[in-house]
């Protein structure tokens, strides 16, 4: 083992970019120690056939037991209704976890926790993080980014101003449904004045309907207000009468998350590099 493969390497970040980042350095002799946190609020999306050929090609098999079925989605976008596209139907949560399940049997150490702080010394980082016991701390030679949209170790380290770019600030808003086992394996999208909307049936009794809305002005009401605000999108979309017809709402609530998309420079240097989904991305509308 060289002096080089020697060296500790830290990812923060379990998504596709952090573990097959983590997966690609072991098979090169590194030690590689993933620190991620579990999803809190349900997440489900699309995804193309084109990262399930990369999961196979890399020998991801728990992650590609874990995707549900594949189904055609149907648009309804400026007044046009069709059958466009197809989608594997994804639970992220689920997916999330298999894919740390194939991190581990690659060799990557996983550890779940979440990071509070990281520091920069002379020779290494730290990584201050919590995890199930508490606060704890491991070093690192060089340091991987991968946290999405929690990323700041790019907008840290930038040099200047206009290397940091994000998107419409943008928040999707998500509501899960009881709906009957009976009914197909569906999605289907449809745009509306305030943004667009995303539905699917898992085809074992889940639904979940997510309206995406422009953010960008503080719009968003505080969580008190949420499900009354989802209810007022709801009435806005054609749509959600019959997507909805004979659901029962479930009592987890309405959860928010930004979805806007962020780039950052630098994104690398000799002792980092901050790595990100695109090149794997599950929506195939992104």
């Amino acid at each position: 083992m060289t002096s080089e493969s020697r060296k500790k390497i830290v990812i923060m970040g379990g998504g596709p970019a952090g573990v097959f980042c983590a997966c690609s350095l072991v098979e090169l002799g590194y030690h590689v120690t993933l620190i991620t946190r579990p999803r809190p609020f349900p997440a489900w999306e699309g995804l193309s056939e084109r990262p399930c050929t990369s999961l196979r090609h890399f020998g991801f098999n728990e992650t590609l037991d874990s995707i549900g079925p594949m189904v055609v989605r149907f648009a309804h976008w400026n007044g046009q209704s069709i059958a466009q596209n197809r989608e594997y139907i994804v639970d992220r949560r689920k997916f999330d976890r298999a894919l740390l399940q194939d991190a581990e049997n690659k060799g990557v150490e996983v550890i779940e926790g979440r990071v509070d702080r990281v520091e920069r010394e002379k020779e290494n980082w730290i990584i201050s993080y919590t995890g199930p016991d508490g606060g704890m701390a491991c070093h690192a030679d060089f340091l991987v980014e991968a946290r999405g949209r929690e990323s700041k170790i790019g907008r840290q380290l930038a040099a200047g101003e206009g290397e940091f770019a994000t998107g419409p600030a943008t928040s999707a808003l998500l509501k899960s449904y009881d709906v009957s086992s009976d009914f197909d394996a569906m999605t289907s999208v449809a745009s509306f004045p305030d943004g667009w909307a995303w539905y699917l049936r898992d085809g074992k009794g889940t639904a979940i309907l997510q309206i995406f809305v422009n953010s960008e002005k503080g719009e968003l009401p505080p969580k008190t207000g949420l499900e009354e605000y989802f209810s007022e999108l709801c009435q806005q979309l054609p749509e959600a009468g019959d997507w909805l017809r004979g659901a029962s709402p479930r009592d987890d609530g309405v959860s928010v998350r930004a979805a806007a998309a962020n780039k950052t420079t630098p994104v690398g240097g000799s002792d980092y590099l901050v790595v990100g989904d695109g090149s794997l991305a599950l929506d195939p509308l992104s």
